[in-house]
C-alpha cells in the first residue's frame, strides 16, 4: 500500500458548503498494488521501507531473484472504485463506479550486471466497462469521453533483481482532472508491479514483511504459497495508519473551513502470482480506506465518516 490519499476530505468539505450534486468519481484511495515504495531500503534508516523475513518456510529454500529478459509484454490492468460517506445528520451514501480497463505494453530497454531492469511502458488502450447497472448513462458517457486521454501515456521504470523500484519517470499528462486521478493510480500500480523479495533464502510457507514508517505506519505481509522454478504465488495482507491531524481548507472552500482527521486507516489484501523471468504479474487485490473526523467552519462543526474501496486486477496478455 502506498500512503492513502486524503483528497476525499476536500470533496467532503466542499460538499458541506454547497447544495447536493450528483456524485463524481472520487480521488482513488491508495493500494500499493502489493509492492514496495521506491527507493530500495537501507535498514539503518527507519524512514525508508525495509523487507524483513519473519519465517523462512519449509525446505528446500532458495534466494528469490528476478532474472529479467528483454521480451516485450502486454498487460491488462482493471481498476474499480467504490465510496460511501456521511456528514452530520445525513445518512451514509454509497456508490460504486464502473471498472476502468487499460492495456499496457512493457518494453525492456536494458539489464544491468546486477540484474536490474530498465523498461519503458505505454498505455495503448483504455475503456470503461459497463459492469455497474446502477450508474447513470451520463456518468458512463463522461468517463468514456475521457478515456482517449490515457492512450499514449507512459514512462520508464527501473527494478532491482529483488523487485524494488529504484526509479519511476512517467511521461505525458492528461487534461481532465478525473483522468489524472486514474492515471496516478495506474502509474502507482505499474511502478509497484514487482514483488519485494527478501534477501534470505525462502521456501513454501515463508513469510516476510515490508515495513515503512513515515507520517504513519504501513506494513505489508507476504506469505509464499507456491514456488516453481520460474514462478511464485504469495498472499498479501496490508495495514496502514496515519496519526490525527488538521488539514487546511481545500482549494475552492471557504478560508475558515478546516478538517480535523481523527482516524485514517487502510487495510486489505489479496493474492499475487509473479514470474521470475519476466515482469507482468497476475494480481487480485482489494483495499479499503476509512477516514473519520470533523469538518469545522467558524463555530459550526459536522462529523464525517467516509470509506473508499479500490479493487485492482492485473494479468499478462502475452504468453
Amino acid at each position: 500500500m502506498k500512503k492513502p490519499s486524503i483528497a476525499v476530505l476536500a470533496c467532503l468539505a466542499l460538499a458541506s458548503c454547497a447544495e447536493s450534486t450528483p456524485p463524481k468519481p472520487p480521488p482513488l484511495p491508495s493500494t500499493n498494488a502489493a509492492t514496495a515504495p521506491a527507493p530500495e531500503a537501507k535498514k539503518e534508516d527507519p524512514s525508508q521501507p525495509v523487507v524483513v523475513l519473519v519465517d523462512a518456510g519449509a525446505e528446500p529454500r532458495r534466494a528469490l531473484r528476478y532474472a529479467f529478459a528483454k521480451h516485450d509484454e502486454t498487460m491488462q490492468l482493471d481498476t474499480k472504485v467504490g465510496q460511501s460517506s456521511s456528514m452530520g445528520p445525513q445518512q451514509k451514501r454509497a456508490v460504486t463506479f464502473p471498472t476502468v480497463r487499460v492495456l499496457v505494453v512493457l518494453k525492456p530497454q536494458s539489464i544491468d550486471g546486477d540484474g536490474s531492469l530498465t523498461q519503458k511502458f505505454e498505455i495503448t488502450h483504455a475503456e470503461v466497462l459497463h459492469d455497474e447497472p446502477s450508474v447513470p448513462k451520463e456518468m458512463y458517457d463522461a468517463l468514456t469521453k475521457d478515456m482517449p486521454e490515457f492512450v499514449g501515456l507512459g514512462g520508464t521504470t527501473v527494478f532491482t533483481a529483488r523487485g524494488i523500484p529504484t526509479s519511476f519517470k512517467p511521461s505525458g499528462s492528461p487534461k481532465s482532472a478525473a483522468v489524472q486521478q486514474l492515471v496516478e493510480t495506474t502509474n502507482e500500480a505499474l511502478r509497484e508491479m514487482a514483488a519485494p523479495l527478501p534477501e534470505e533464502p525462502v521456501g513454501v510457507g515463508a513469510k516476510w514483511e515490508l515495513r515503512l514508517k513515515d507520517e504513519g505506519v504501513q506494513t505489508m505481509t507476504y506469505t509464499l504459497k507456491e514456488l516453481a522454478p520460474n514462478r511464485a504465488t504469495v498472499t498479501v495482507d496490508g495495514h496502514a495508519t496515519e496519526p490525527p491531524r488538521t488539514l487546511p481548507a481545500p482549494q475552492g472552500a471557504p478560508p475558515d473551513l478546516r478538517v480535523q482527521v481523527d482516524k485514517h486507516e487502510s487495510k486489505g489484501g489479496g493474492s499475487m502470482t509473479f514470474p521470475l523471468d519476466r515482469m507482468a504479474p497476475t494480481i487480485s487485490l482489494e483495499f479499503s480506506t476509512n477516514i473519520q473526523g470533523t469538518i469545522h467552519r467558524g463555530d459550526q462543526k459536522q462529523p464525517m465518516d467516509t470509506m473508499q474501496t479500490i479493487k485492482v486486477a492485473m494479468k499478462p496478455l502475452t504468453k
